[in-house]
């Protein structure tokens, strides 16, 4: 789908469709919206743009590179959008290929773009913005993307709060695979960050006539932004790594306390079973041939009972013993009572 908003040099606004493009003249600003765009879309561009070959087919190719390219009459750039769906539930990267020059913006994606498409429903109802110039769109299309980023970033911040609450009171494996989850989309938006900061360094550096001096500080205003977005991913990312020491540590906690009551069952049992030996012999029937067996082995069980206890209490002692040790050595000023 392609849509085309034009501002003519008589203050005339349209909004059209790619046929009524040949009518465009010197001095129009044109933003040229284009979805999912066919091998025929990209004819008519370069047949009424002249854009360069090599962007035509960076675009085509679908490069997935953040970058920016100068050519003799237009700038190409690459950028990405992050698109949600529900309740932040699916995080989407999307890719924009945008083509700027002094007289025309024209917006590539293969997706739809939720934030462009309230952008250019903002424009349709103002269309005077269209009079201050194509890199006042340029700037608004970034602007918007950056200002998406940054809500998407405090999202993930929020929900990495949560998760840390609920993986410290359940250090469960569900927890886990939501935190790598995250850790892959903020180490990839850290990255694509880093590459938009430059693509704004050289925006600005190549602007030439295509930029007005009063749009630069705008223009330094998004890489601000970015900036500040790159450090609240960065706190995000250390966050992340807190949290996954934090599961590691509870899960360790959690498989100690496990293995230190098979460990207690394991030493209470270690002695009933040998006396359970000792008594399945025939020597200890020949031993209690004179008492009637329901007596001997009532005597008997009762006296596993009684080690078995015996073995506990001593066990539970020692436990308490220890812990009283380790208080004297951490807080040697305690006294005992």
């Amino acid at each position: 789908m392609i849509r085309l908003l034009v501002k003519r040099k008589n203050g005339k606004f349209s909004y059209s469709e790619m046929e009524r493009l040949a009518n465009y003249h010197s001095g129009d600003t044109i933003w040229a919206d284009v979805t999912d765009p066919t091998d025929e879309d990209m004819e008519k561009l370069v047949m009424n743009f002249q854009l360069h070959p090599l962007a035509v087919e960076d675009c085509l190719t679908k490069v997935n590179n953040i970058k920016l390219d100068v050519y003799d009459d237009h700038l190409f750039i690459v950028f990405t959008s992050p698109v949600i769906k529900g309740n932040m539930s699916q995080i989407m990267i999307r890719y924009l290929f945008i083509f700027f020059s002094k007289e025309f913006v024209i917006t590539l994606h293969s997706h739809p773009i939720p934030v462009l498409d309230s952008l250019i429903d903002h424009i349709i109802k103002n269309n005077a913005l269209l009079e201050r110039g194509t890199d006042y769109i340029l700037h608004k299309i970034l602007d918007v993307i950056v200002d998406r980023y940054t809500e998407v970033s405090r999202s993930l911040e929020k929900r990495i709060s949560i998760l840390e609450d609920l993986v410290t009171l359940n250090p469960d494996h569900s927890y886990l695979n939501r935190v790598f989850k995250l850790k892959k989309f903020i180490n990839r938006s850290r990255q694509h960050t880093y590459y938009k900061i430059n693509v704004i360094d050289l925006l600005l550096r190549n602007r030439g006539s295509t930029i007005k001096e009063e749009m630069t500080m705008q223009f330094r205003d998004i890489r601000d932004h970015l900036v500040s977005m790159s450090d609240m991913l960065d706190r995000e990312r250390d966050s992340l790594n807190t949290l996954l020491t934090i599961f590691l540590n509870a899960s360790s906690h959690k498989l100690n306390e496990v293995m230190k009551v098979l460990a207690v069952i394991s030493i209470v049992f270690m002695p009933l079973n040998v006396l359970a030996g000792v008594g399945g012999m025939s020597e200890f029937s020949m031993m209690t041939k004179n008492i009637p067996w329901p007596i001997s082995y009532s005597l008997f069980t009762v006296g596993l009972c009684i080690v078995g206890g015996i073995t506990y209490l001593m066990i539970r002692n020692l436990g308490s013993e220890s812990l009283q040790s380790k208080k004297k050595k951490i807080f040697p000023f305690l006294k005992d009572k």
